[in-house]
């Protein structure tokens, strides 16, 4: 899979991350969207849930995340609940 369309640098800054599940929020309120670091589907919807870094500055889907946690080696460290 190392050379999935998806793949570009994500190594360089997401390789063991630790990784939130929770709603999407934006983190700056002049944005009204992020994109997935993969795929760039839009998360633009407080219902949608996906995995961000801890300082939700990255934001994967789920489909990105199941397909890339074992290459990414992320650790889930907390889930919105």
């Amino acid at each position: 899979m190392e050379n999935h369309w998806r793949l570009t640098n994500q190594m360089d800054y997401l390789f063991q991350a630790r990784l939130i599940k929770k709603h999407y929020s934006p983190i700056n309120q002049k944005w009204d969207h992020d994109h997935c670091s993969f795929c760039t589907e839009k998360f633009y919807n407080i219902d949608q849930v996906g995995y961000c870094t801890e300082d939700e500055y990255y934001w994967i889907c789920d489909g990105c995340f199941h397909g890339f946690k074992d290459m990414f080696k992320w650790t889930v460290v907390n889930e919105e609940g």
